[in-house]
């Protein structure tokens, strides 16, 4: 029979990114100061055998965390892009290049056959807005998380080079996969992204980016014709919202 083991453990302030580096074959992408509590039990001794066997609560404080290859925004203007939903605008990454930061939060988890297992959502704040996060991972470093970032007016503004300014932030849904090293960001809700910046800009506020994004013409709106007693002429945020229909394809 395989040895057992009986971890208890209270840390405080710990150079998180330091003990992944040294204790896996990651390498130093994590950066960040967690306080750990663990009550964890499982079989053998080895490093190997905690990773498959791992069992019980552990709640992790961090005062901060940044994943350095957690690129957010590349991908999700790429998802756009691919839609073809805004024509005659591309939306590009305006990411730093510094992977993705979250400021401090408290994680409640469960070790489960040497899976960590968030037992309540994370909520924690990011340059890019705020971010919920439920999920788990492997300690092989495999992913299976479900999120959901807020994107800030600002991200908004840069994701689109300025084409479309919003005055709320906006809710994109999504998933994050693959390993801490190459981690793999999909399943992004490309319709609610769209349905939103529609809803969170407002008719008068998105009018003149729906108009840039389709090469829209608002010449035609004083010709002579337009004039006539009886016209029903439509407003400039009821064309907005026509256009975001067909943006939609709805």
């Amino acid at each position: 029979e395989r040895t057992g083991y009986d971890l208890k453990l209270n840390g405080k302030d710990i150079d998180f990114g330091a003990a992944i580096a040294e204790q896996t074959g990651l390498g130093r992408i994590f950066s960040g100061t967690i306080s750990p509590k663990l009550e964890v039990k499982g079989k053998g001794l080895a490093a190997g055998d905690f990773a498959i066997s791992a069992d019980g609560p552990a709640e992790m404080k961090f005062k901060s965390l940044s994943i350095s290859t957690l690129d957010l925004l590349g991908p999700i203007g790429e998802a756009v892009n691919k839609t073809g939903k805004l024509p005659g605008a591309k939306l590009g990454a305006a990411s730093s290049g510094g992977g993705l930061s979250l400021s401090g939060f408290t994680a409640l988890t469960k070790f489960l056959g040497g899976r960590l297992r968030l037992d309540k959502p994370i909520d924690a704040d990011t340059p890019l807005g705020k971010m919920n996060i439920t999920g788990s991972a492997g300690m092989d470093a495999g992913m299976d998380f479900t999120s959901t970032i807020q994107l800030t007016p600002a991200t908004i503004a840069k994701l689109t080079g300025n084409k479309i300014k919003v005055k709320e932030a906006v809710p994109v849904p999504l998933k994050i996969t693959g390993t801490w090293d190459k981690p793999k960001v999909s399943g992004i809700d490309v319709g609610k992204l769209v349905t939103a910046l529609v809803a969170a800009a407002g008719k008068d506020a998105l009018s003149g980016a729906v108009d840039d994004l389709l090469g829209g013409d608002k010449k035609g709106d004083n010709k002579k014709g337009d004039k006539k007693k009886g016209d029903k002429k439509k407003s400039t945020g009821d064309k907005a919202v026509d256009a975001a229909k067909g943006l939609l394809g709805k």
